[in-house]
């Protein structure tokens, strides 16, 4: 017995030595949602695979597939094999693209299902009141997001709350005076050194990686690297026509935006801390 208090007691003695550790390390980068509530960002944005019926997170967060959501052949009403682009509420059926605004009514969380090696129930949607909460109810919050190029690749970064910037960089909050996907890169830019020093300090990047509609018969991806669109939680209207949705481009940043539901957007899921 006292050969196990002395081993114990070393092992304290070493650890003691060591560099301290964080034992809340995965709050160390948290969103607050409300002012009680906070949350921790998806590794990247939503993906399903068609023949699997599997769920999964892009590799990265510059990552989205863009064209690859249609199969080009004869027509373009066949989704592709892998997909980033989704329906609103579509947690359950996530190619479903019917133009009935009526198919949409009920709202079916994709934080539903399992994910990746994540089981059922981990992650989830924000909702409007939170999405306004983030980008303006939070201290200093319209300081904490702002369009930009990350490694090629357009979008918008968000920022932790108690965010420190890296050394040697600087980040400018908000859009550009200009709209076009060529805008982006002039209000600021990173390569992927500075990107990867971002990441550690807690950013968060959506691309822009287009929408999904269907004009009449046929499918087409619009919008890619100019519009970033991700879906909330929250019905528009009492219709339930539109769905709320954090909407970005080179001049503009809104989370009141809405979208017809049958529209296929982006989706970055939260996990609640």
């Amino acid at each position: 017995m006292k050969n196990i208090v002395y081993y114990f007691s070393l092992c304290f003695i070493i650890l003691l030595g060591c560099e301290p550790i964080d034992m809340n390390l995965h709050t160390k980068h948290a969103f607050s949602v409300s002012e009680t509530e906070k949350v921790v960002f998806a590794p990247g944005n939503l993906q399903y695979i068609v023949s699997q019926d599997k769920w999964q997170f892009a590799k990265d967060q510059l990552t989205y597939l863009g064209q690859s959501n249609l199969v080009w052949g004869k027509d373009s009403n066949y989704v592709g094999d892998t997909i980033d682009l989704f329906g609103w509420g579509t947690g359950n059926h996530p190619t479903m693209s019917s133009k009935d605004y009526r198919d949409y009514t009920l709202f079916y969380d994709w934080g539903m299902n399992k994910i990746g090696h994540d089981m059922a129930g981990v992650w989830r949607t924000l909702s409007k009141q939170e999405l306004e909460y983030l980008m303006t109810g939070r201290k200093n919050a319209v300081l904490l997001n702002g369009i930009g190029q990350v490694c090629g690749v357009n979008g918008l970064i968000l920022l932790p709350d108690e965010w420190v910037a890296p050394k040697d960089i600087v980040f400018l909050a908000g859009y550009y005076g200009w709209n076009g996907s060529e805008y982006f890169v002039e209000h600021q830019s990173y390569d992927k050194k500075q990107w990867r020093e971002l990441e550690k300090s807690g950013a968060v990047f959506l691309p822009a990686a287009g929408c999904r509609v269907k004009d009449f018969e046929w499918y087409e991806i619009k919008s890619i690297q100019s519009f970033g669109g991700y879906w909330t939680s929250t019905a528009m209207d009492h219709e339930d026509r539109y769905g709320n949705l954090l909407y970005f481009e080179s001049n503009s940043i809104r989370y009141w935006a809405a979208e017809e539901k049958e529209n296929g957007l982006s989706v970055r899921l939260v996990k609640d801390l």
